[in-house]
């Protein structure tokens, strides 16, 4: 099946930045509370500060994700630049199979790498499965879900069924 005309790596960035915005976005919004109450009920008073410092949260969250969905992103871009004719055979099926293994990849890692009192006394199997049970660890999952699905859309070509 054919793809889109520009480069696969291309796409792959696009979509990984994609996915990353609109996790912060999701972060400011159901996870962060908002500053001294301010917000959609505040007077013309609260808006411009409010404004203000949602506007560097975002900035602060997005150099933060960048720092940690950078090199997830450069790895994905690598597999897609390696695995292209394989991708585009099976569009579908790696669009929507890639972000589970990017967030047990992420699982993975933060639970070799946390430090508690119970992540100490505990192998790493068990350790695996309370970090994949965390709340947490649903934003790397939702980031690169969102990555996926538009790394699809930018991939098939105008015109065309989807056909997997």
């Amino acid at each position: 099946m054919p793809t889109a005309s520009w480069l696969i790596t291309a796409r792959i960035a696009v979509a990984g930045f994609i996915g990353l915005v609109v996790s912060v976005l999701a972060i400011e919004t159901f996870w962060l509370p908002s500053p001294n109450g301010a917000g959609m009920g505040a007077g013309m008073d609260g808006i411009g500060p409010f404004l203000q410092e949602a506007f560097a949260g975002t900035m602060i969250l997005m150099a933060f994700g960048l720092l940690l969905a950078g090199p997830l992103i450069l790895i994905a871009i690598l597999a897609g630049a390696i695995l292209r004719p394989l991708i585009e055979r099976h569009l579908l099926a790696w669009s929507l199979a890639s972000p589970f293994a990017v967030w047990l990849f992420a699982c993975f890692f933060f639970a070799l790498t946390t430090q508690n009192a119970y992540f100490e006394t505990h192998g790493l199997i068990d350790r695996l499965s309370v970090t994949i049970g965390a709340r947490d660890t649903l934003l790397f999952l939702f980031a690169p879900f969102v990555s996926g699905l538009v790394f699809y859309a930018l991939s098939v070509p105008r015109g065309c069924p989807p056909v997997n």
